[in-house]
């Protein structure tokens, strides 16, 4: 839905060469709003979900690059069973087991960004043909360390509780 995410709108550009990708979002929407509801991602989650689980891949892209600055993205892709191609916090592998997604790290120079964007649609390439590979991504475990994670959500709980 974001036109200034530069880096998300150049990968699904170069993605859609390869193989046509779907978009619900309000920038660059593919997809006729009369013939396909897009359920509200928070207010109607199951629903969102379930149209997600329909595809094998989902571009997980956060709005800037920054260290734990991570969203719902990465995690609904997850929920949903599709496998996130995910470009955002450069410390992501720290919650979450890079072995479980399309990881785009961020870099400075637009050269190794467009090389990383090109790796990744090979990998994309890779599981989309081969059952094999794809059911990788399935089969390890998905957090780094749960409980550090949940410690790290209650204290947010709490700061933002404080706060009010």
């Amino acid at each position: 839905s974001n036109p200034n995410c530069v880096a998300r709108n150049k990968f699904f550009e170069m993605l859609g060469k390869y193989k046509t990708v779907d978009s619900f979002g309000k920038y660059m929407r593919n997809m006729p709003a009369d013939i396909i509801y897009v359920p509200e991602r928070v207010t109607e989650q199951d629903e969102y979900i379930k149209l997600l689980a329909q595809y094998k891949f989902m571009i997980t892209f956060e709005n800037n690059s920054l260290a734990y600055y991570n969203t719902e993205k990465i995690l609904n892709a997850f929920m949903a069973g599709t496998v996130p191609i995910y470009w955002g916090d450069p410390l992501i592998d720290s919650i979450y087991n890079p072995a479980c997604f399309i990881w785009i790290k961020t870099y400075e120079s637009p050269i190794a960004q467009f090389a990383a964007f090109k790796t990744a649609i090979e990998q994309v390439k890779a599981a989309d043909n081969s059952p094999d590979i794809y059911a990788q991504y399935f089969s390890q475990p998905l957090m780094i360390n749960p409980a550090q994670e949940d410690k790290r959500l209650e204290q947010s709980v709490s700061d933002i509780l404080e706060l009010l």
